[in-house]
């Protein structure tokens, strides 16, 4: 599925509860056995189970996931060539739309409730989300197994890694 506001997906607003909110609502809605989720999707996916952790998944998978909301923001700016103030003003959207601030939202904190078996991957060289990230996660997590990968980047292609998968959803 696409976030809203995503890839191919209609709406307005893209962000990492509305991601979480919508990915729940698949869930209930299709009650799968398995999720995987790709970069933001990753964190949108760890947040759902945190929200709903009764969800009946068996195993997730999560690519190239952030832990930190706050490290997303920083990408973001990056990317988008966004100053420091428009970075305040997007945190001060999310503590008026949520309640919270972007710094509230820690895989590394909420992946400890969450029981589902996990098999993390993340490559060193991956230029959009650090590495980094997926040791944050890791070491929160009992439950999530880190596949390391070196030359695949951000997108994760690899007909190994798939392999290794497909092995873990098994």
């Amino acid at each position: 599925m696409d976030a809203p506001a995503h890839g191919l997906s209609t709406g307005v607003e893209f962000n990492l509860p509305l991601y979480a909110e919508t990915i729940s609502r698949c869930i209930e809605e299709y009650r799968p056995d398995f999720m995987i989720g790709h970069s933001i999707g990753g964190a949108a996916s760890l947040l759902s189970q945190h929200l709903s952790p009764e969800s009946g998944l068996k195993k997730m998978v999560l690519l190239g996931s952030p832990a930190e909301m706050s490290v997303i923001l920083e990408n973001f700016k990056s990317l988008l060539g966004l100053s420091t103030k428009s970075r305040d003003l997007l945190n001060a959207y999310f503590v008026s739309r949520f309640g919270k601030g972007v710094e509230a939202y820690s895989a590394a904190e909420y992946c400890r409730n969450i029981s589902v078996p996990t098999l993390l991957a993340h490559d060193k060289d991956d230029d959009v989300v650090r590495y980094d990230e997926a040791l944050k996660i890791a070491k929160a997590w009992p439950h999530a197994r880190l596949v390391t990968t070196t030359g695949l980047g951000h997108s994760m292609h690899d007909d190994s890694l798939y392999r290794d998968i497909l092995e873990f959803l098994a």
